[in-house]
């Protein structure tokens, strides 16, 4: 696996743009085309939100990363935290055509970022030092690409 690099900031929706530079910068690393570029850096954004939002949600103040790692042809990018995990099973499954009032609270994003990669996978700490992770995966178009910036 080839590490493509890692950004730690402090949960803040104040560092979504930092997250968002980190991926676009990954995205340039790997010449991805600009489409593909834009659907990571939503993705990335939205898991980062959800991060933000539940992980440190009683005002707890905390880190979390975003790694980029290439094995072969698939992108996976790595948000993680050491909150309060996030239990996707407890999430509904969002239903857009409901109307607003009876749709259920949450999932909307997690539908969104499945929409954009090819799979999302939640792995919870099993320990407060070590982080829970989300970890987006995206099969890039062609062989795999030459890492910009990396000696053989």
């Amino acid at each position: 696996m080839t590490f493509l690099g890692e950004l730690r900031v402090e949960a803040t929706l104040d560092n979504l743009t930092s997250a968002a530079y980190f991926v676009r910068g990954v995205g340039h690393r790997l010449k991805l085309a600009e489409d593909m570029l834009n659907d990571l850096e939503l993705a990335v954004e939205e898991a980062a939100t959800n991060t933000i939002q539940y992980a440190y949600a009683a005002r707890q103040t905390g880190e979390m990363f975003v790694r980029g790692e290439l094995l072969g042809d698939v992108l996976y990018l790595v948000i993680g935290h050491w909150g309060t995990a996030i239990d996707p099973a407890r999430l509904e499954p969002f239903d857009a055509s409901e109307p607003v009032d009876s749709r259920p609270q949450g999932g909307l994003r997690l539908q969104l970022i499945r929409k954009l990669v090819d799979d999302v996978q939640f792995f919870t700490s099993p320990a407060p030092s070590i982080p829970s992770t989300i970890m987006l995966s995206k099969r890039l178009p062609g062989p795999p690409p030459p890492v910009v910036g990396r000696e053989e």
